[in-house]
């Protein structure tokens, strides 16, 4: 089933936008600071950890929730147009299996974006330095980014959901675009807020803000928190809903 799903999003157009989303963020902060560097004869390079904070705030606050709600609604709206959501759910396998098994691909996608990212971002700074980046950076990095996807992945059950209640792509789209608006300004108002939406950009907060990093500890429990609420929803819905094209 895993495989099936894979499929189908090998097939659609958003397989193709997947490097394209996770290299926009570095490429155009490289853009950005090198066309500075050539305006402003004395501008200083950037340090690393706020090249990389600056860069990080952007990728998470402004695209990573629109590429999961586009994902998750893709994946669950297609059943409804395509009009196979009837067939899709009298094959030998419960509906828990189905719901799972897209969930997880669309998990595996926002993982792949991640990479796509990271792997950008090493090069992009690589480029705006002129140096390779210290081993001691590239594991904080490595570090920080491995708090921020599980992060990310909390919050795939809940667009999955969303997608599922909507039956179109529209619903988790307006709520990535509530939660670009509204993470930002929570964000802004108090650093240190343990708010399940924006966990996934806590670990960058404190380079920007200057506040104390929350703890990791804290951080992971919120995420467990929000996975497990969210997806009990999502497999409740799952079971009670009317299956209908």
């Amino acid at each position: 089933m895993l495989y099936n799903e894979w499929l189908k999003f090998r097939r659609s157009g958003l397989f193709w936008t997947l490097p394209v989303v996770g290299l926009f963020s570095p490429l155009l902060f490289m853009g950005l600071r090198l066309s500075e560097k050539l305006r402003f004869a004395d501008s200083q390079t950037m340090p690393w950890t706020e090249y990389f904070g600056n860069e990080k705030i952007f990728y998470c606050f402004f695209i990573v929730l629109i590429w999961m709600g586009l994902i998750a609604g893709q994946l669950i709206s297609r059943e409804y147009t395509d009009h196979t959501v009837s067939i899709l759910y009298t094959y030998p396998a419960s509906r828990i299996s189905i719901i799972l098994s897209k969930t997880v691909i669309v998990g595996f996608i926002v993982l792949l974006c991640q990479a796509f990212e990271f792997t950008g971002l090493y090069f992009t700074s690589w480029i705006y330095k002129g140096e390779v980046m210290p081993a001691n950076i590239l594991v904080q990095e490595l570090q920080r980014t491995g708090i921020s996807l599980l992060g990310q992945l909390a919050l795939v059950p809940l667009f999955v959901w969303l997608s599922q209640l909507g039956r179109s792509i529209l619903l988790p789209i307006i709520a990535a675009i509530g939660l670009m608006i509204t993470n930002p300004m929570v964000v802004v108002i108090n650093p240190t807020s343990y708010s399940p939406f924006s966990m996934y950009v806590s670990p960058y907060v404190s380079i920007i803000s200057g506040s104390p990093a929350l703890p990791v500890g804290r951080l992971l429990l919120v995420d467990l928190m929000m996975f497990v609420v969210t997806m009990s929803i999502l497999l409740f819905h799952t079971v009670k809903m009317e299956i209908r094209s």
